[in-house]
Protein backbone atom coordinates (compact mmCIF):
# COMPACT_ATOMS: atom_id res chain seq x y z
CA UNK A 1 0.00 0.00 0.00
CA UNK A 2 1.44 3.08 -1.17
CA UNK A 3 0.98 5.61 1.49
CA UNK A 4 3.16 8.48 0.52
CA UNK A 5 0.68 10.68 1.97
CA UNK A 6 -0.52 9.20 5.35
CA UNK A 7 0.25 12.63 7.35
CA UNK A 8 -1.71 14.40 5.20
CA UNK A 9 -4.69 11.99 4.80
CA UNK A 10 -5.02 10.45 8.32
CA UNK A 11 -8.33 11.33 10.17
CA UNK A 12 -11.69 10.59 10.77
CA UNK A 13 -12.48 8.73 7.19
CA UNK A 14 -8.94 6.99 6.60
CA UNK A 15 -8.53 4.07 7.28
CA UNK A 16 -6.08 2.24 9.63
CA UNK A 17 -3.96 0.36 7.13
CA UNK A 18 -2.13 -1.56 10.29
CA UNK A 19 -4.74 -3.28 10.89
CA UNK A 20 -5.08 -4.80 7.01
CA UNK A 21 -1.51 -6.09 7.57
CA UNK A 22 -2.31 -8.66 10.64
CA UNK A 23 -4.97 -9.48 8.49
CA UNK A 24 -3.43 -10.43 5.31
CA UNK A 25 0.52 -11.78 5.11
CA UNK A 26 1.13 -10.23 1.74
CA UNK A 27 0.80 -6.38 2.27
CA UNK A 28 3.10 -4.22 3.17
CA UNK A 29 2.84 -0.81 3.35
CA UNK A 30 5.04 2.15 2.66
CA UNK A 31 5.92 5.22 3.68
CA UNK A 32 8.31 8.41 2.81
CA UNK A 33 9.63 11.48 4.61
CA UNK A 34 9.59 13.00 1.28
CA UNK A 35 6.57 14.68 1.25
CA UNK A 36 5.57 16.74 5.49
CA UNK A 37 9.07 15.95 6.18
CA UNK A 38 10.41 17.63 3.48
CA UNK A 39 13.59 15.14 3.17
CA UNK A 40 12.19 14.46 -0.83
CA UNK A 41 15.88 14.73 -1.94
CA UNK A 42 17.18 12.39 0.43
CA UNK A 43 15.44 9.26 -0.87
CA UNK A 44 14.37 7.79 2.30
CA UNK A 45 11.37 6.12 3.22
CA UNK A 46 10.70 3.07 5.45
CA UNK A 47 7.61 0.12 4.78
CA UNK A 48 5.72 -1.51 7.51
CA UNK A 49 4.87 -5.47 6.82
CA UNK A 50 5.21 -8.59 9.00
CA UNK A 51 8.05 -10.33 9.71
CA UNK A 52 8.23 -12.71 7.61
CA UNK A 53 7.74 -9.96 4.35
CA UNK A 54 10.46 -8.16 5.50
CA UNK A 55 12.76 -11.25 5.91
CA UNK A 56 12.34 -11.74 2.56
CA UNK A 57 13.06 -8.24 0.79
CA UNK A 58 15.93 -8.12 3.39
CA UNK A 59 17.36 -10.92 1.40
CA UNK A 60 17.44 -8.76 -2.07
CA UNK A 61 17.94 -5.65 -1.36
CA UNK A 62 21.13 -4.25 -1.69
CA UNK A 63 24.11 -4.04 1.69
CA UNK A 64 24.01 -0.44 1.70
CA UNK A 65 20.74 1.42 0.41
CA UNK A 66 20.03 4.60 2.59
CA UNK A 67 22.99 6.57 3.19
CA UNK A 68 23.72 7.98 6.98
CA UNK A 69 23.17 11.29 6.33
CA UNK A 70 19.49 10.52 5.07
CA UNK A 71 19.45 8.28 8.62
CA UNK A 72 20.33 11.02 10.35
CA UNK A 73 18.09 13.62 9.00
CA UNK A 74 15.00 11.15 8.65
CA UNK A 75 15.46 10.33 12.85
CA UNK A 76 15.64 14.18 12.92
CA UNK A 77 12.64 14.99 11.30
CA UNK A 78 10.49 12.64 13.61
CA UNK A 79 11.89 14.41 16.94
CA UNK A 80 10.86 18.15 15.25
CA UNK A 81 6.79 17.39 16.14
CA UNK A 82 6.54 21.52 15.67
CA UNK A 83 8.15 21.64 11.66
CA UNK A 84 5.35 18.75 10.84
CA UNK A 85 2.59 20.57 12.30
CA UNK A 86 3.65 24.13 11.10
CA UNK A 87 3.55 22.25 7.65
CA UNK A 88 0.36 20.41 8.26
CA UNK A 89 -1.42 23.52 9.22
CA UNK A 90 0.36 25.69 6.63
CA UNK A 91 -1.10 22.61 3.78
CA UNK A 92 -4.64 22.88 4.91
CA UNK A 93 -4.46 26.79 4.74
CA UNK A 94 -2.88 26.67 1.09
CA UNK A 95 -5.79 23.41 -0.13
CA UNK A 96 -8.60 26.08 1.10
CA UNK A 97 -6.98 29.04 -0.71
CA UNK A 98 -6.54 26.96 -3.62
CA UNK A 99 -10.43 25.70 -3.89
CA UNK A 100 -11.97 29.17 -3.45
CA UNK A 101 -9.54 30.40 -5.98
CA UNK A 102 -11.22 27.79 -8.11
CA UNK A 103 -14.33 28.35 -6.97
CA UNK A 104 -14.34 31.82 -7.71
CA UNK A 105 -12.86 31.29 -10.95
CA UNK A 106 -15.15 28.72 -11.85
CA UNK A 107 -12.20 25.82 -12.38
CA UNK A 108 -13.21 22.40 -11.61
CA UNK A 109 -11.07 20.50 -8.68
CA UNK A 110 -10.55 17.44 -7.13
CA UNK A 111 -10.92 17.76 -3.07
CA UNK A 112 -7.67 16.98 -2.20
CA UNK A 113 -6.31 15.50 1.40
CA UNK A 114 -2.67 15.21 0.38
CA UNK A 115 -0.22 18.11 -0.56
CA UNK A 116 -1.46 18.99 -4.05
CA UNK A 117 -4.83 20.17 -5.72
CA UNK A 118 -5.51 18.72 -9.20
CA UNK A 119 -7.42 21.38 -11.24
CA UNK A 120 -9.20 21.69 -14.78
CA UNK A 121 -7.97 24.81 -16.46
CA UNK A 122 -9.97 24.13 -20.25
CA UNK A 123 -6.85 24.46 -21.81
CA UNK A 124 -4.33 21.85 -22.80
CA UNK A 125 -2.03 21.73 -19.42
CA UNK A 126 0.93 21.27 -21.34
CA UNK A 127 1.20 24.82 -22.63
CA UNK A 128 -0.15 25.75 -19.64
CA UNK A 129 2.46 24.49 -17.71
CA UNK A 130 4.87 25.85 -20.35
CA UNK A 131 3.90 29.24 -19.41
CA UNK A 132 4.10 28.65 -15.58
CA UNK A 133 7.89 27.20 -16.30
CA UNK A 134 8.49 30.80 -18.07
CA UNK A 135 7.69 32.02 -14.82
CA UNK A 136 10.12 30.04 -12.33
CA UNK A 137 6.75 27.79 -11.53
CA UNK A 138 6.99 23.76 -11.93
CA UNK A 139 3.56 22.20 -11.89
CA UNK A 140 2.31 18.74 -13.60
CA UNK A 141 0.29 18.28 -15.84
CA UNK A 142 -2.46 16.64 -15.86
CA UNK A 143 -2.12 14.34 -19.42
CA UNK A 144 0.54 12.09 -17.40
CA UNK A 145 -2.74 10.70 -15.73
CA UNK A 146 -4.98 11.05 -19.39
CA UNK A 147 -6.97 14.20 -18.33
CA UNK A 148 -4.99 16.88 -21.35
CA UNK A 149 -6.80 19.96 -19.34
CA UNK A 150 -5.95 19.44 -16.01
CA UNK A 151 -2.82 20.49 -14.10
CA UNK A 152 -1.38 19.33 -10.23
CA UNK A 153 0.04 21.98 -7.95
CA UNK A 154 1.80 21.54 -4.51
CA UNK A 155 0.89 23.58 -1.78
CA UNK A 156 3.27 26.13 -0.95
CA UNK A 157 3.70 28.92 1.56
CA UNK A 158 1.20 31.73 1.30
CA UNK A 159 3.32 34.28 -0.81
CA UNK A 160 4.13 31.38 -3.13
CA UNK A 161 0.37 30.27 -3.62
CA UNK A 162 -0.60 33.76 -4.28
CA UNK A 163 2.09 33.86 -7.48
CA UNK A 164 1.17 30.68 -8.80
CA UNK A 165 -2.94 31.77 -8.72
CA UNK A 166 -1.94 35.43 -10.21
CA UNK A 167 0.13 33.78 -12.70
CA UNK A 168 -2.56 31.28 -13.83
CA UNK A 169 -5.11 33.78 -13.93
CA UNK A 170 -3.04 35.86 -16.33
CA UNK A 171 -2.13 33.00 -18.41
CA UNK A 172 -5.32 31.93 -18.57
CA UNK A 173 -6.62 35.23 -19.40
CA UNK A 174 -4.34 35.47 -22.28
CA UNK A 175 -5.24 31.67 -23.69
CA UNK A 176 -8.73 32.81 -23.35
CA UNK A 177 -7.95 36.21 -25.71
CA UNK A 178 -6.12 33.88 -28.07
CA UNK A 179 -8.97 31.76 -28.48
CA UNK A 180 -11.66 34.29 -28.77
CA UNK A 181 -9.06 36.21 -31.37
CA UNK A 182 -8.93 32.71 -33.48
CA UNK A 183 -12.92 32.44 -33.48
CA UNK A 184 -13.86 35.54 -34.54
CA UNK A 185 -11.26 35.11 -37.45
CA UNK A 186 -12.96 31.96 -38.91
Amino acid sequence: MDEAYYEYAAGGDYPNSVDIIQKYSNVIILRTFSKVYGLASLRIGYGIGNQEMISMLDKVRIPVNINKLAQVAAYASLQDEEFKRNCLENNVEGLAFYEQQCREEGWEYIPSKTNFITMNVHYDAKKVVEELLKRGISIRPGADFGMDDWIRITIGREAENQFVVRSLKEIIRKFKHNRSVEDASI
